[in-house]
């Protein structure tokens, strides 16, 4: 099979009757080129296909503009946001972020660092490694790194590879599930107690169209916020305000209902 030639620099400055040197500058959007040099250069390039090759241009220049990132987890929510936020950023700055992962273990992780570095990326990221902070020292002595680790919890320092960050996260959820099971019962003996004995009907009736609205009106919430602010974090802000809105309305409720009086 015949390899495709692919279309080179010099190939491009013929096709627009330019100099190589120009069609470089076109193609880092310098803003020193006249229109209509630069109209010709991108009717070359799009008729050729030709693509910079970004290698050349990072031994060039002495940078890639690609900013290297490590996930430990590619299964834990929380790097959803991390990976969003980052993306967006390196965006914005005009850098390109590369993913990589080692699946939480570390020869994995250093085959992952070490691909990150040959990569000749500008900046490295970290988050979440069980390197140790021998190879990470080293790494820092040829790129900057930042890193997101979970080394502690609540101040407390954890040993490399602690599953407690993981084992707090699942207990939370455990809490949160149980103590909504409680919030559920506790509220259906607070209806029966505030339901008028003529009435449990109607009552029960608008206990369950109150729930089936708040069950549609949360997610909603939350799909809003989240979109609007790009965080899962401040996109489940509206339950607490959901919360606090009932607290408040307790204000109002009757201990021992209207069938007291």
């Amino acid at each position: 099979m015949n390899k495709k030639i692919k279309p080179t620099v010099k190939d491009v400055a013929k096709r627009a009757g330019v100099s190589k040197s120009l069609v470089s500058l076109v193609t880092q959007e310098s803003p020193y080129v006249s229109d209509e040099r630069r109209a010709a250069v991108l009717q070359a390039v799009e008729e050729l296909n030709y693509r910079p090759n970004a290698m050349a241009r990072s031994l060039v220049q002495q940078r890639s503009h690609v900013l290297g990132v490590m996930l430990s987890n590619l299964h834990n929510p929380f790097f959803a946001d991390v990976v969003t936020g980052i993306e967006a950023e390196a965006l914005e700055r005009g850098y390109r972020a590369f993913f990589n992962t080692g699946i939480r273990v570390p020869e994995r992780e250093a085959i992952a660092l070490e691909t990150l570095l040959q990569l000749q990326a500008d900046g490295l990221i970290l988050a979440g490694t069980l390197l140790d902070m021998t190879t990470i020292n080293n790494a820092g002595k040829a790129v900057p790194i930042v890193l997101i680790s979970r080394t502690r919890v609540y101040g407390i320092a954890l040993t490399p590879g602690s599953v407690l960050p993981d084992a707090l996260f699942y207990l939370c959820g455990a809490v949160i599930g149980a103590a909504g099971g409680v919030i559920q019962s506790a509220s259906r003996t607070m209806m029966v107690r505030q339901a008028r004995p003529g009435h449990m009907a109607e009552s029960f009736g608008l206990y369950g169209l109150a729930g089936k609205a708040t069950a549609f009106i949360a997610p909603t919430l939350i799909g809003v916020v989240t979109a609007t602010t790009g965080s899962q974090q401040i996109g489940v802000s509206p339950l607490i305000g959901l919360f606090l809105i009932g607290l408040v309305l307790l204000v109002w409720v009757k201990p021992q209902g209207d069938s007291a009086e």
